[in-house]
């Protein structure tokens, strides 16, 4: 037997058969298959439906079992099953290509990969997102960050039964959302190589219209939170000889919109003290042996100082940041001697990797003149800048010339005009707008032009003056420039001659 392909099913009587019919006209050796159809508790005609199939084509099997609430139960019953050389996972709801089976247990034995991919799509387009980035090209006997898929954690992918024994791989059953992503990330380090077949559409994956798959329900912020960890545990106790490759994997889990943050919102905040204490000391656990500061540095502020919180058992700071993603804003900061910081329950936590803003509102340029009207403003600031200022640079010395500067204020948003008369710019060269801005301790030092208002800046041209030609205009990034002498190196700018 090559292949068993295991479809887990719940209340899936619309899609089921169409997915069936597809394993069905698999153009493998049909003595080559079997289909294994995991039934978890259907309340409607899934059954039914499956045992027909079943009882006109002898390559499938049907298993019946109590409801489990997640797809981990039944996949696992399906591995115990399964007398394939590979295991293919096929949710109810999606349909194989007819060359699918064959071509990649094809790929599997040619490559000795332990994991195979086949490229997808989704049915819903943009309203299912698959991903894409691994099936640029196809990928031969490859690792799983050098071929990118550990980009994809779904199931829907062909893996040697013999590994998954050999590693006692199984779908963790303690929660009912995610439960895919431990086993093929164990696949995935566990395993050799893996290889990916791109060269056509294997695998279509579909959204129900009920809002959901194999699971309809959501999770508590205790299992979104162990779902969670779970992953992390696997790539941490794989003992990666480079930390990069750790962080780089860990990413999503930790730092991701769905990682560890999602267990500390609204949800989080409605929790008895005690169970928040108890969430916040089981994360404690589970992260401290994958958060350090290269991982820190890619996080998001909030994400940032929760984990900062987290890892030192401060659960104040926790609820309090809590707040600030369950409401759905920037997280609020003040400035301190060095940096902006978040002020926890009694300390501060800085450090937080904030960028401030520059919105160019304004551009106005005649012969002799440029005015540049600017907006500055941070994520979750409630202060004023001390000071703001407008400088011209020059692109390779770094010869500075400041411009005259009068900021007003609104609020914590401050907006400078600066006025440059180009005859101060003594050089012919490409000179770049910065705008310098001081809170306190923080200095940033911002270009200016890529974020702008409107149409500012679409009547840039050439000019001249004292028999010098200059030219403001926007660079590849969208950064305001200016070429004095009207070289052209960057602009792409005509050639215009002296006067």
């Amino acid at each position: 037997m090559k292949v068993s392909a295991v479809v887990p099913v719940h209340d899936g009587e619309e899609y089921l058969a169409e997915c069936l019919e597809s394993l069905r006209s698999q153009t493998i050796d049909p003595e080559a298959m079997e289909v294994i159809v995991v039934d978890d508790g259907s309340t409607d005609g899934t059954l039914a439906l499956a045992r027909r199939f079943a009882a006109s084509d002898g390559r499938f099997r049907v298993i019946a079992r109590p409801a489990s609430g997640s797809a981990a139960a039944p996949r696992n019953a399906g591995i115990e099953a399964a007398r394939g050389e590979y295991l293919m996972f096929v949710d109810a709801d999606d349909v194989l290509a007819p060359e699918t089976l064959e071509r990649l247990s094809g790929l599997g034995d040619r490559s000795g990969s332990d994991v195979i991919l086949g490229r997808m799509a989704s049915f819903d387009g943009p309203e299912r997102p698959v991903p894409t980035r691994m099936f640029d090209r196809d990928h031969v006997a490859e690792s799983a960050i050098e071929s990118g898929a550990y980009e994809t954690l779904g199931p829907w992918k062909m893996f040697r039964r013999s590994t998954v024994e050999r590693l006692g791989l199984r779908f963790p059953t303690g929660f009912r959302i995610g439960e895919d992503r431990p086993f093929v990330m164990g696949a995935y380090l566990g395993g050799g190589t893996v290889s990916i077949a791109s060269d056509q559409v294997y695998y279509r994956l579909r959204s129900r219209r009920d809002g959901g798959n194999t699971v309809t329900i959501g999770q508590s912020p205790a299992e979104y939170l162990e779902g969670n960890l779970a992953l992390v545990d696997v790539v941490v106790r794989a003992g990666l000889a480079d930390r990069a490759d750790q962080d780089l994997l860990v990413a999503r889990p930790m730092l991701g919109r769905g990682g560890i943050v999602r267990s500390f919102g609204r949800d989080y905040l409605a929790l008895p003290d005690g169970e928040r204490e108890a969430l916040v000391r089981r994360a404690r656990e589970g992260i401290r042996s994958a958060y350090g500061p290269a991982l820190r540095a890619k996080a998001r502020p909030a994400v940032r100082v929760l984990l900062d919180a987290i890892s030192a058992g401060d659960g104040p700071t926790v609820d309090a940041v809590a707040r600030v993603v369950a409401d759905g804003g920037p997280l609020p900061v003040v400035p301190g001697d060095v940096d902006f910081e978040f002020r926890g329950a009694g300390r501060g936590y800085g450090d937080l990797g904030l960028r401030a803003g520059t919105t160019l509102e304004g551009l106005d340029v005649d012969r002799r003149r440029i005015v540049t009207t600017l907006r500055v403003e941070v994520p979750g600031l409630d202060a004023v800048p001390d000071d703001v200022r407008a400088v011209w640079v020059h692109r390779r010395s770094k010869a500075e010339v400041p411009t005259r500067t009068v900021t007003t204020f609104a609020g914590a948003e401050a907006r400078a005009t600066s006025t440059l008369d180009i005859r101060r710019l003594d050089a012919d060269a490409d000179w770049d707008l910065f705008c310098v801005v001081r809170w306190r301790g923080v200095h940033r030092r911002l270009r200016v032009g890529a974020r702008r208002s409107g149409d500012v800046g679409a009547d840039v041209r050439t000019r001249r003056v004292l028999r010098r030609v200059w030219s403001a205009y926007f660079t590849p990034y969208g950064n305001l420039s200016i070429d004095v002498g009207h070289r052209g190196e960057c602009a792409g700018l005509p050639a215009v001659q002296r006067a």
